[in-house]
């Protein structure tokens, strides 16, 4: 940044790998602020080089603060020394000439920028426009300087686009990409790229593995809906048609379980220890989904109420429930405990409430963080 090198700051904010971080969100922001500043100073020179005031380019060149070797600075430096010599007297008749003149050398410069524009070939056209010795006014010459811009731009946006899906081990995508590349065949930045994609083809991680793809199928025909996300977020390549199918079933199965968990909680929230039990029994997930632990907690304490009835038993029931559930930090269960309480005042259970409403605090606080973190 302190370089005002936009390439490279480019660079390396495409290929963060750390996460979420402050200070590069800072970067990422002067970034599109040097963008912008660089775009307009870039469209400011270009402009002052199609004209013939040598003050106003003078000026452009002296306002410029990125690369002082950057191709469009040195064809800026060439032009102004152009201008500044048919400014002298007895030379603007020989630079006319010059120009309508025919010129061999010229001629094989321009037909080498014509193919590298066809070829779309930037780093072949980067040198070829910073080795110009021509009039740097040329039409044909500063329409090249002017598409090199932007095609750089253009392609460095698609090594971006590369990277980024071979970081995340997206062969089926980044080989599409690679397929549809447009620019020079031979490129540098291309050759990791390709390499990397012959070590993914290699260790066949091109799509799940048989097996990999069998314990998916397993896990969503066993209804084991944790074991199947993990399975799913663990795929190499998320893109691939297997893994799409499989997280279409995957959606269908947590919409089913959705709703089995909201019929629990409804009879958790109930006093019929006996819909509660069909309940629970109605139940095709993991038996040790944490919903499933309340509500056996939440039915043996239905039922010791039912035994119990208005007795002090039945308090001290409730009670040693309640304790056990604040010494397992379970929110959900002491909630239920609480609101069910029918054995009029007393000061443990105000206790027990004070208790309920620090661990409410704690967990909101906790599952806030974690929300954020995941973000």
């Amino acid at each position: 940044y302190e370089q005002m090198d936009v390439a490279t700051m480019q660079c390396l904010i495409e290929d963060w790998k750390f996460g979420e971080n402050a200070e590069l969100n800072g970067y990422a922001l002067k970034l599109r602020q040097l963008k912008r500043e660089h775009d307009a100073q870039l469209n400011g020179l270009l402009s002052a080089m199609r004209g013939r005031d040598p003050v106003v380019l003078e000026s452009k060149i002296a306002q410029w603060i990125f690369d002082p070797d950057a191709a469009v600075v040195v064809q800026a430096r060439r032009r102004l020394n152009a201008l500044r010599g048919s400014d002298s007297p007895g030379r603007g008749n020989a630079t006319k000439e010059a120009t309508v003149d025919s010129n061999p050398e010229r001629l094989v410069a321009l037909q080498q920028i014509r193919n590298a524009l066809q070829d779309r070939d930037v780093p072949r056209l980067q040198h070829l426009v910073e080795d110009w010795e021509f009039e740097s006014d040329h039409p044909e010459f500063s329409a090249a300087v002017g598409t090199l811009g932007l095609l750089s731009k253009e392609r460095d946006q698609a090594i971006g686009e590369l990277r980024s899906l071979v970081r995340q081990g997206a062969l089926e995508a980044a080989e599409r990409a690679l397929a549809s590349w447009s620019f020079e065949k031979d490129s540098l930045p291309l050759e990791p790229i390709r390499h990397r994609l012959e070590e993914l083809r290699e260790s066949n991680v091109s799509g799940p593995s048989d097996g990999h793809l069998k314990e998916m199928e397993e896990a969503f025909a066993s209804k084991q809906i944790g074991k199947f996300q993990r399975l799913l977020t663990q795929s190499p390549d998320p893109e691939s048609e297997d893994v799409q199918r499989m997280a279409g079933q995957y959606r269908e199965l947590k919409r089913e379980q959705d709703g089995q968990v909201a019929e629990l909680m409804k009879a958790m929230r109930g006093r019929d220890a006996v819909v509660l039990e069909a309940r629970l029994a109605q139940w095709e997930f993991e038996s040790d989904a944490p919903v499933v632990l309340q509500a056996r907690r939440r039915l043996e304490m239905l039922r010791q109420s039912d035994t119990a009835g208005e007795s002090e038993s039945g308090a001290a029931a409730a009670l040693k429930a309640l304790e056990e559930a604040y010494e397992q930090m379970d929110v959900a269960t002491m909630q239920c405990l609480i609101e069910d309480w029918k054995f009029g005042e007393n000061a443990e259970l105000n206790g027990y409430a004070l208790k309920l409403r620090q661990l409410k605090r704690e967990h909101d606080a906790q599952l806030n963080g974690l929300l954020s973190a995941m973000r």
